[in-house]
């Protein structure tokens, strides 16, 4: 600790290195998540808009401490380095073990590294065309930016002529969405932690990079492991930044085209015409979701789903949703 390089406390808890910074935020969040499930259990009386109001109070100053921007000490090397592309032969650096889901986007694989012995995640990109292997490589160097411990990490990647590798995380909890289906819905304290790493990934993208991700789902976040600290604590991860969007070069291209998953799209992306809130609006549906155990907005044809959304109608007389706190509720509306 005495080694780290505290500069400009004004900016907040600013160190010499990104994996500073990390272990630092980390270890702090783990610190808070103890002590105010420790609160809540010895005051079973307390109510749950009691305990919303005094977990808002303590973390507060946290979230100050971690706020993005935060300004890091310049370094002679370049960082992109670290995460670059293997010349090798990917069967002799990599052991495939098994298939883990496949989509739109390609196919995941669980795999080995050989001399390490460590299991990674791979997704595998076909690149029929040049548009296809330029959405592809800015992808990667998306990734290769992005550096917070609820986005998942590109460690390297390989390519050959029809096809993009890449080695990422393994996160062995599976995606949200399955754990949602096997939940049906979650209570508040889980579903608030969740969404607080969901917000705190987006603060960092929003803030730091000026970057958009428009497709923020269930099916995009993978459940990292289980929380030691409480039963319905779920440590998570945000995933695939495939038409993700710099900020700047979605204003200069007059990129506004309507991206996303259905049931999750804001209305402002309906309308062609949308910033970076887009993806706050994709989180209230993954709140909605998380606490209802369905979507807020249904139909049986598209365009029915289309206009629900645009008249922001929404199941809100179910016994799920009248039984929620009053805060949540709030937050929802």
């Amino acid at each position: 600790n005495n080694k780290k390089n505290k500069i400009n406390k004004k900016m907040g808890m600013c160190y010499e290195t990104r994996a500073d910074r990390t272990r630092y935020i980390i270890n702090e969040d783990f610190r808070l998540k103890r002590e105010m499930i420790r609160t809540f259990q010895n005051n079973a009386r307390m109510q749950q808009d009691q305990f919303s109001q005094i977990y808002e109070e303590k973390h507060i100053e946290f979230i100050q401490k971690i706020n993005y921007p935060v300004q890091a000490k310049p370094c002679n090397s370049n960082e992109k380095l670290i995460i670059r592309k293997n010349l090798n032969n990917l069967s002799e650096v990599y052991k495939l073990e098994r298939q883990l889901g496949e989509g739109g986007y390609g196919q995941v694989f669980l795999v080995r590294h050989r001399k390490m012995n460590l299991l990674r995640a791979m997704k595998i990109i076909p690149v029929n065309s040049k548009n296809e292997e330029e959405k592809t490589d800015e992808e990667i160097e998306l990734l290769r930016q992005l550096d917070h411990p609820n986005i998942v990490k590109i460690f390297e990647y390989f390519s050959d002529d029809d096809k993009y590798y890449l080695i990422t995380e393994y996160c062995k909890g599976g995606d949200l969405f399955d754990l949602i289906m096997k939940k049906k819905n979650f209570s508040e304290m889980s579903a608030a932690y969740i969404m607080y790493q969901i917000f705190r990934a987006l603060i960092y993208c929003h803030n730091s990079h000026h970057l958009v991700h428009r497709d923020i789902k269930p099916e995009n976040i993978v459940v990292f492991r289980k929380n030691n600290v409480g039963e319905e604590l779920y440590d998570i991860k945000l995933i695939d930044f495939g038409i993700s969007k710099i900020f700047s070069k979605m204003e200069n291209n007059n990129d506004h085209k309507v991206k996303g998953s259905l049931n999750y799209i804001a209305p402002e992306v309906l309308k062609r015409n949308y910033n970076e809130k887009c993806d706050i609006w994709s989180c209230g549906i993954i709140m909605y979701v998380l606490l209802i155990g369905k979507s807020p907005f249904e139909g049986k044809e598209n365009h029915e789903i289309i206009q629900n959304i645009l008249d922001f109608k929404f199941d809100n007389k179910n016994n799920y949703y009248l039984n929620l706190s009053n805060n949540a509720k709030d937050l929802m509306n």
